[in-house]
């Protein structure tokens, strides 16, 4: 409560540009929900899917073979071999270069 003497801000609050967006918001936001609903309402009482013709295997058509997938653990194959030191690949080279 305000004490005596002092002064009270009784001036109304002003619509500025924020409250016209606002406003303009709130009306597309119906807008859009009243187009929604007429959309939805026109698929009342419809199949869900469509009526499709059913797909036909050949014959001598055999099932995929399962797929496996590769174990992480498995590095594969042999490891790479340790790598030579400079001066013996120094040394090959003039060996196979005369």
């Amino acid at each position: 409560m305000a004490k005596k003497g002092e002064l009270r801000d009784n001036a109304p609050a002003t619509n500025d540009a924020y409250t016209g967006m606002l406003a303009i918001s709130l009306v597309a936001l119906i807008a859009g929900c009243l187009l929604l609903f007429l959309d939805y309402s026109q698929y009342e009482g419809k199949p869900n899917k469509p009526n499709l013709a059913p797909v036909q295997k050949a014959a001598d058509e055999k099932p995929a073979p399962p797929v496996v997938p590769p174990n992480p653990m498995d590095k594969g194959g042999q490891p790479m071999p340790m790598p030579m030191p400079m001066q013996n690949q120094q040394a090959e080279q003039k060996a196979a270069n005369p």
